[in-house]
């Protein structure tokens, strides 16, 4: 991988496709995958486009570049970082702009803000935490392929007070007092236990039902505490 086939170090979108393919390929996972998950976070690729960018036969935006670790931690089902596609293994130079330039140096340029590179402990304490956002986003990815339900019209709030009794005021104070002062609707609740329960996210079907499940608990909880209400002080 250290030469290309005239002979000369690759260029930087070379070694990126191929460590995009080798990853791909270790999970046996196809060009379509890749194509699917990108598409999920705003990036039109087709499968042929995926197959010219792991060739070297397409060079990527800045933006494509920033959104290839989402883009395959989506796909992969594992955090990928941009430092796996520039791997900081073996001694290796690669062409950039007809230059000769080690990929150490590549490595330096995406490290994260205010952190020095060489100072190892960190730069393991940072990946981690790298990994742990990465993670998280592919799981709202997921979410989103479950269809969009992390909103809540007006209209739907007033049929919910409608439906438990109670009015849109009460049932504010509901959510704050169950659910803490940021929750601004039982779907955003909804949501946030699905990102946090730990299940399989990769299934749109299996999504929607657990999304089932979670309304019918939010609902459970939200009549035991107007129950309560009524039976202390009364609504407010």
């Amino acid at each position: 991988m250290n030469d290309t086939q005239e002979g000369g170090p690759p260029t930087v979108a070379q070694l990126v496709g191929l460590n995009v393919r080798r990853l791909r390929e270790a999970k046996g996972k196809v060009l379509r995958d890749v194509a699917e998950a990108a598409r999920a976070f705003g990036v039109k690729w087709d499968a042929s486009a995926v197959s010219r960018i792991e060739t070297g036969r397409r060079d990527l935006t800045v933006e494509e570049l920033l959104a290839l670790p989402n883009v395959l931690t989506l796909a992969l089902d594992e955090p990928v970082t941009l430092q796996d596609l520039l791997p900081d293994g073996e001694p290796m130079w690669v062409t950039s702009f007809d230059r000769k330039i080690p990929t150490t140096r590549l490595q330096q340029l995406l490290a994260e803000p205010g952190f020095a590179w060489f100072n190892r402990p960190g730069h393991e304490r940072v990946t981690e935490a790298v990994k742990e956002w990465l993670t998280e986003d592919k799981r709202k990815a997921q979410l989103q392929r479950g269809g969009e339900a992390g909103t809540e019209s007006y209209e739907e709030f007033q049929a919910l007070a409608d439906e438990l009794g109670v009015g849109t005021g009460n049932l504010l104070f509901a959510y704050r007092d169950l659910w803490g002062e940021f929750t601004g609707s039982m779907a955003q609740e909804r949501e946030r236990r699905l990102l946090e329960s730990g299940a399989d996210l990769s299934q749109p079907t299996k999504v929607r039902t657990l999304r089932g499940h979670i309304t019918r608990q939010l609902m459970a909880e939200l009549r035991d505490y107007f129950d309560a209400k009524k039976g202390s002080d009364g609504p407010r």
